[in-house]
């Protein structure tokens, strides 16, 4: 859905135009980008909501509680802890000219339904400070009825006072609380993520804004277990270290080497970790991994580790050509989670243009002898040849 604009459900505001909001920070791994990250902005679920976690305030943070067994009921919070600056301008500095408001939200929700349901859900909390909500999505108002139990909650919720009752740039709160219900998987961690974030203000009329936020923080249940510990890997940097010259003829092979360096940021240490990459490439190309490319690595620690992947690429057809490598590492310890998946993947483009070779030779000439001019100089011999 990046870059196309999505309306909530079609819901008109103020009666006259609709919400319509953009993609933000698709959260697949992925951190949201735009802002400057001097004054991070968070949209996360606190696994263990209190009652310090209000429509404007918000207390400490769990990313994974301990919960009870089949039948077992607790409560979730999504949350944001600011709705931040137009143009990259820091906390602080903004004014009504520089600041976004908050005017509706969308986000998914996910979770493994062979273990989890969700059977209930609010939104009217810091949506809810100056006027009324539109609450449409999945075990909602006006969407689907409860429970949700495919894995996936949709949520999407739309003030409906115009710029009025829009949530000012500085707000801070709850955005949903949810009650979910332990339905398996007991003495197994339960991953929960958000993405698929989207959001709109009224600056003034309905507009949407996106690429904010900085981190979406996702959580843990522990079912009938301890919560396992955390370790944050992260892909600290990738580029390519041999790459594709700017032009290259067709049918001929050249290798390429991608470079990367991971790290484990703690604070457990050390772990093991796969390394997943996933190759884009044009239709008339082949893209082979050579065998000895890592796919895993044992003992991750927080010193740096620098690795290298080399494939062989061939293209049958002369055209401008785009390769892609996304790459991506993931915990395989036991009992371990990643509380900061946004920095476990990685994306590298190259570019060249494959030409078809040209066939050129001398078919054939003509010998031209020029007369001696005036000045005795000696004949000169021109040979014309035809090439093809």
């Amino acid at each position: 859905m990046d870059g196309l604009r999505i309306c909530l459900r079609g819901l008109l505001i103020a009666g006259v135009a609709a919400l319509c909001l953009l993609a933000g920070g698709a959260n697949q791994g992925a951190q949201a980008q735009g802002h400057n990250g001097l004054d991070p902005n968070v949209v996360g679920i606190d696994a263990v909501p209190d009652a310090s976690n209000t429509k404007t305030t918000l207390g400490t943070i769990d990313r994974c509680v301990q919960v009870g067994g089949v039948g077992s009921t607790f409560n979730i919070d999504v949350f944001l802890d600011d709705v931040p600056c137009i143009d990259n301008v820091p906390k602080g500095s903004c004014d009504h000219a520089t600041r976004h408001n908050l005017g509706g939200f969308e986000y998914r929700l996910n979770y493994d339904n062979t273990k989890l349901k969700v059977n209930t859900t609010a939104h009217n909390y810091l949506m809810n400070q100056t006027g009324a909500i539109s609450d449409n999505g999945d075990c909602s108002a006006m969407g689907s009825p409860c429970p949700d139990t495919d894995g996936s909650l949709f949520t999407s919720v739309v003030g409906l006072g115009g710029e009025a009752s829009a949530e000012p740039r500085g707000s801070l709160g709850v955005l949903s609380r949810l009650q979910m219900e332990v339905v398996g998987g007991s003495g197994t961690p339960v991953y929960l993520t958000l993405t698929n974030l989207k959001f709109a203000g009224y600056e003034p009329g309905a507009t949407p804004w996106w690429g904010e936020i900085d981190e979406v923080w996702d959580a843990t249940i522990a079912i009938n277990t301890a919560c396992p510990t955390p370790a944050d890997v992260e892909i600290v940097s990738q580029s390519m270290l041999v790459d594709l010259p700017p032009t290259i003829n067709v049918n001929t092979a050249h290798d390429v080497t991608l470079h990367k360096t991971i790290r484990n940021n703690g604070p457990t240490d050390p772990v093991d970790v796969d390394i997943t990459t996933d190759v884009t490439a044009p239709g008339d190309c082949t893209v082979t991994p050579d065998p000895s490319n890592p796919t895993s690595w044992i003992g991750l620690t927080g010193a740096p580790v620098d690795i290298d992947e080399v494939y062989t690429i061939s293209c049958s057809q002369a055209s401008a050509h785009s390769f892609t490598f996304d790459n991506e590492i993931d915990l395989t310890t036991p009992d371990t989670f990643d509380p900061s998946p946004a920095n476990n993947t990685a994306s590298t483009q190259t570019d060249t243009d494959v030409l078809a070779e040209a066939d050129l030779d001398v078919s054939g000439g003509v010998t031209v002898d020029a007369p001696e001019d005036a000045t005795g100089a000696f004949p000169v011999s021109v040979n014309a040849g035809r090439h093809q």
